[in-house]
């Protein structure tokens, strides 16, 4: 697609989608990327994407979806669905606000709003997410496994019609590796990560600077953290202390990373 800004036309009830991938294995992809080529949602959900479906190279913003289930940045129909090289920001989903059910792949989620802020039911890689609003939890992320990410300065508030308070601020059930969870905060449990399941883990983590109104600055719930993870800083109100830090000698090579100011655009391998 060439440059410009797209927010008209689109498809009606039931869908009120701006932008639409459906046929087999369709790619919408821009010229010259994000900076150039924006999709907006101006009382739609930006973009469907069907399975195996490709969005590369947009701005995704001011998207607005209030079906459950559903986004309202980018929707993705199974997890064959590529999201890649996108700016997702600043829209509400009633499930997740940013990017629902897909895979995405160097990308930044920032100021998006929903019961999960930033993504929800996802596979990341070498995104950032950040300063993400998630109400009753997840403000970065939500069901979803991080690789390479940072999540960083997201909040989980709560929900303010039942009075549950928000739990992980940063990852709300789902695993993590080789990730920076940064100064994210939870009304709840678990101000970087909660992850009350088995068979979640945090691998190769660095946990710094969270915080939560309850349990587990860092992170809380049934964690498993296999090898190398670290927390720095993290506070909590409750009676429990955050995860502990595993120490070894390639700790001090991840505290040192994480000590200068965080890039926050998308990490490359």
């Amino acid at each position: 697609m060439n440059d410009g800004v797209y927010q008209s036309g689109g498809l009606a009830n039931p869908y009120y989608v701006r932008v639409s991938a459906f046929g087999k294995y369709p790619v919408i992809q821009s010229v010259n990327g994000p900076q150039a080529t924006f999709i907006k949602g101006a009382g739609y959900m930006c973009v469907w994407l069907t399975d195996r479906a490709v969005l590369s190279g947009f701005t995704v913003m001011n998207g607005t979806n209030y079906t459950l289930g559903r986004s309202g940045g980018v929707y993705c129909e199974t997890t064959n669905c590529i999201v890649t090289n996108c700016i997702i920001t600043g829209n509400y989903g009633a499930s997740a606000g940013g990017v629902m059910g897909g895979t995405v792949i160097d990308c930044l989620l920032t100021n998006n709003s929903g019961a999960t802020g930033g993504a929800g039911s996802n596979l990341l890689f070498n995104c950032t997410l950040i300063a993400n609003h998630g109400g009753t939890g997840g403000g970065a992320a939500a069901y979803s496994v991080l690789n390479n990410c940072v999540a960083s300065n997201n909040v989980a508030t709560g929900n303010g019609n039942s009075g549950a308070d928000g739990n992980g601020g940063g990852l709300y059930f789902g695993s993590a590796t080789d990730s920076l969870i940064s100064s994210n905060r939870a009304g709840g449990h678990g101000g970087g990560a909660y992850c009350p399941e088995a068979d979640e883990v945090l691998n190769h983590c660095v946990l710094q600077n969270n915080y939560s109104g309850s349990d587990g600055g860092g992170a809380s719930g049934d964690i498993r953290a296999p090898s190398l993870c670290i927390e720095l800083r993290s506070h909590c109100h409750g009676l429990f202390a955050p995860i502990v830090a595993i120490q070894s000698k390639q700790t001090k090579e991840l505290k040192r990373q994480a000590e200068p100011p965080v890039s926050y655009r998308p990490m490359k391998r």
